[in-house]
Formats: C-alpha cells, structure tokens, sequence
C-alpha cells in the first residue's frame, strides 16, 4: 500500500466517523425527547383522582351551604331582641326557670339550660328576685345573672 492510498482510505474513515456521529446526534436527541413529553412545571393526574377530588368539592360545596343557611337561620332569628323580667319565686327548680326562658324566647329549644346550671353547681345559688334577661344573653351570662 502505498501513501496515497492509505490516506484516501484514513479520509474515509474520517468521513464515515463523522457521518454516523451526526447521524445519532440528530436522531438520538429527537428519539429521546418526544414532541409530546410534559414540561416540568406540569402535573400528570388520574381521571380517578379528579373524579375524587370533584366529588370532594362537591360535598364541602354542600356543607358550605348547609351552614350559610344555618348562619342566616340564627341572623334572623337573632334579628329580633327578646326581653323578660324573669320572676324567680321560693320553690322554682332550674326547669321551671328554663321552662319560662323558653316561652319567652330568650334560649333556644336546643339550649340546654338546666344541664349548665346543674353541672356548674348552680342549681343551690339561685336567688329569688327579678331579673331583667334578653335573648343575647347566653346561658352562662343569665346562670351568672340569677346566681348572684
């Protein structure tokens, strides 16, 4: 072999080098991030999970409600200022009191009176008078009121 023709076949294979490492340059790198790959600052989600996650929202959406009209109950019913002189005779039990407080609507149906007034030992101070209580009192502010 002689000098031309071993550098002929040198450039050749330079040539061929270079061919092929273009060749998986380009193709390698386009294979490797396809056109419909997710950008980083993105999230993949399961329709299961978001069918969860809407159902969830849902329900919080109704309790949400429930208690805006609850809220709106308690306004309008709170709109309206209720007030008695409450006239504590010698003999009346917690549930004569709450009984009265009751029909003139100063406590709610669901307060429970008595139970405070037992459980926080007020049932023997109870003094006999007249009291001026109204319905934005609560039930500790009238114990404290007629105990006193």
């Amino acid at each position: 072999m002689n000098k031309q023709t071993t550098r002929a076949f040198s450039t050749g294979i330079l040539f061929t080098t270079a061919i092929i490492f273009f060749y998986s340059f380009i193709f390698h790198t386009a294979s490797s991030s396809p056109s419909d790959s997710i950008p980083e600052d993105h999230i993949i989600v399961k329709e299961s999970e978001i069918k969860e996650q809407e159902n969830e929202i849902s329900a919080l959406k109704e309790e949400l409600d429930s208690y805006r009209k609850k809220a709106e109950k308690d306004t309008s019913s709170q709109s309206e200022k209720y007030q008695l002189t409450l006239m504590i005779k010698a003999g009346m039990t917690p549930a004569d009191i709450e009984e009265k407080l009751k029909e003139a609507k100063i406590i709610s149906e669901d307060e429970p009176f008595v139970d405070y007034i037992v459980h926080n030992n007020y049932a023997d101070k109870i003094q006999i008078g007249d009291f001026l209580v109204n319905s934005e009192m609560t039930v500790a502010e009238i114990a404290k009121l007629i105990t006193e």
